[in-house]
């Protein structure tokens, strides 16, 4: 595994279990490695050698198992990113396939070098303030392909949406738009999250002035919705780069009557304890349940 691997064990272990994989372990001089204390199941082990250079991995294998890994070498990708021939100084760069990749590239040439790519088809999607670029490209072992990419200009969208049994408009809905990979854009989902991003006026009405172009879905959302879905009104949209289009009316299904500020709270928590301490009842009665192995460990 990686030589560079950090030396804070407890750092690593975090890290490493944030990701659902166990902390990197060294192979001796003969190449062999041992990993323990796994649970019953399938695991899928990857080795990287060559500081980052090659990679190999061995799936579906269970413990006490002896698996043998072929390193290969490493691809990579490069390339330039312009608009209307000019280079973009600053973007988001994606790239999803055998391998993910992504990073934010400040450079004066608009220039990007993504390596360590197992080889084989990816997909690479460019966002920039501008504009974005997507493109599809392939890499063998040890290839570092060159692809350069020309952004697009983002489009605009507006309409409203009105309640289906009412007529009226639905205000404060929060916006997700999904562009044309199917994929809603992080900030605009974490805008989603946290009620930063766009949303309906008091009348229903809305704008967005960042939308990719090509075809992709807006989603409209409760956030604070009583229903089993927060979703109240879905449509698709296709767009030429830079253009702007009126959706019209929306019809959606309003997911509560009741005035966000006037919504109460049921009181839910969140503890974290042991098996012993877990959340129960007050006059639960003693049970036979069998109690896990690693009653110990402390659960959400």
């Amino acid at each position: 595994l990686d030589d560079d691997a950090p030396e804070d064990g407890e750092e690593m272990d975090a890290v490493f279990a944030e990701m659902g994989a166990t902390k990197p372990v060294l192979t001796d001089e003969t190449g062999r490695f041992h990993i323990s204390g796994l649970r019953a199941g399938e695991y899928t082990v990857i080795a990287e050698g060559d500081r980052g250079g090659s990679r190999g991995r061995a799936e579906g294998v269970r413990p006490d198992a002896r698996v043998n890994i072929r390193l290969e070498p490493l691809a990579g990708v490069e390339g330039v990113v312009k608009a209307q021939g000019s280079p973009v100084e600053r973007y988001n760069i994606d790239v999803a396939g055998k391998s993910k990749r992504s990073t934010q590239v400040h450079d004066p040439l608009g220039a990007y070098r993504l390596t360590r790519l197992d080889p084989g088809k990816y997909e690479i999607h460019v966002e920039a303030d501008i504009g974005i670029a997507q493109a599809e490209f392939e890499v063998r072992a040890g290839e570092i392909a060159k692809l350069d990419l020309s952004l697009q200009a983002l489009a605009r969208l507006r309409g409203i949406v009105v309640d289906q049994a009412t007529g009226k408009g639905i205000g404060g809905l929060a916006i997700a738009v999904a562009g044309p990979r199917g994929q809603a854009n992080a900030a605009n989902a974490m805008s989603v999250l946290f009620g930063r991003g766009p949303t309906t006026d008091a009348r229903g009405r809305f704008e967005l002035d960042r939308v990719p172009p090509g075809s992709g879905t807006v989603t409209f959302v409760d956030r604070d919705g009583f229903a089993q879905s927060m979703s109240v009104a879905t449509v698709d949209y296709e767009l030429e780069p830079g253009s702007e289009r009126d959706l019209g009316t929306i019809t959606g299904i309003a997911t509560s009557a009741i005035p966000a500020e006037e919504r109460g709270d049921l009181g839910l928590t969140l503890t974290l304890a042991p098996w012993a301490e877990r959340p129960r009842p007050t006059d639960a009665a003693e049970d036979d349940e069998r109690v896990p192995a690693d009653a110990a460990r402390e659960r959400l």
